[in-house]
């Protein structure tokens, strides 16, 4: 990850959304892993 200082920098940047994000109704935060594949609904 040395060579790659960005990565080390984003990780668990997911969960700390989450947290901040805790009672917002209007806001909703999907965690989606490395590789894995979502298909999103907006309607």
């Amino acid at each position: 990850m040395g060579s790659f200082p960005i990565i080390e920098n984003m990780m668990d940047k997911d969960k700390e959304l989450v947290e901040l994000l805790k009672g917002n109704n209007q806001t909703k935060v999907l965690m989606i892993g490395y590789g894995e594949e979502k298909e999103i609904d907006l309607h």
